[in-house]
């Protein structure tokens, strides 16, 4: 729900498109959408014409997702860990964005989601990751129109084997943020990735590297912020 007020999913699902457009062979027409949280994409690329299916950890998620979706058969929503996806058919492509692929820690967790992933694509695979993050940021939900708002400030923290421990504090505030109405903290923690590391994960796991981005679909460098990789599965 928080989320929707600072994330432009219908501008992410025209990125989607544009990819799809310039690296699939043939027409895309189903998709998976792995770590699919609430369903915000899905539920767009749905109103498009797609068939989405999308999959998530989380029994929260997935519900809220299916009640969005309540009354459709399109998207359809399954609680799956995407390190061992066990759907029965293939898909035209299949995307991880907003960050859930930091959430494999390891080089074994990445390649069990790749090898997973790959039984189950006729296509292409769309995923983000982020090479680094600042030590702190926050962002703000409301205007000044609205009588509270919801602000949060993120504090990052460096580990060792590029490891990342976030802490997200949420201040519920009146308007003027001049008074904090309720509080409440939670951590993550996440590994970031280079581009070459991308690039030997996906080869060793049996997947061709088409191209990276960033998020303006322009070629990245080794400082950009958060690239965005396409791969298919290798001949």
């Amino acid at each position: 729900m928080f989320y929707c007020r600072v994330i432009d999913y219908r501008a992410e699902c025209d990125l989607l498109e544009r990819i799809f457009k310039k690296h699939s062979d043939c027409p895309v027409r189903t998709i998976l959408d792995i770590g699919c949280g609430t369903g915000n994409h899905d539920l767009i690329l749905a109103k498009r014409g797609y068939k989405v299916t999308g999959i998530d950890l989380s029994d929260r998620m997935i519900s809220v997702a299916q009640r969005k979706a309540r009354g459709r058969n399109n998207p359809i929503f399954y609680r799956m860990d995407m390190h061992n996806l066990t759907i029965n058919r293939k898909f035209d492509a299949a995307f991880v964005l907003l960050g859930a692929f930091e959430y494999l820690l390891e080089n074994r967790e990445a390649e069990m989601f790749l090898k997973s992933t790959k039984r189950l694509l006729d296509g292409i695979l769309v995923f983000d990751f982020s090479q680094k993050y600042g030590p702190k940021w926050w962002f703000r939900i409301g205007d000044k129109t609205a009588k509270n708002v919801l602000v949060r400030l993120d504090e990052w923290t460096t580990l060792k084997r590029n490891r990342l421990k976030g802490d997200f504090h949420w201040y519920f505030m009146n308007s003027g943020e001049t008074r904090i109405l309720d509080r409440f903290s939670e951590s993550h923690l996440v590994r970031t990735h280079s581009m070459p590391e991308i690039k030997w994960l996906l080869s060793r796991n049996g997947f061709q590297l088409l191209s990276f981005y960033d998020m303006r679909l322009k070629p990245p460098s080794s400082s950009s912020f958060r690239v965005i990789c396409v791969a298919r599965p290798s001949p």
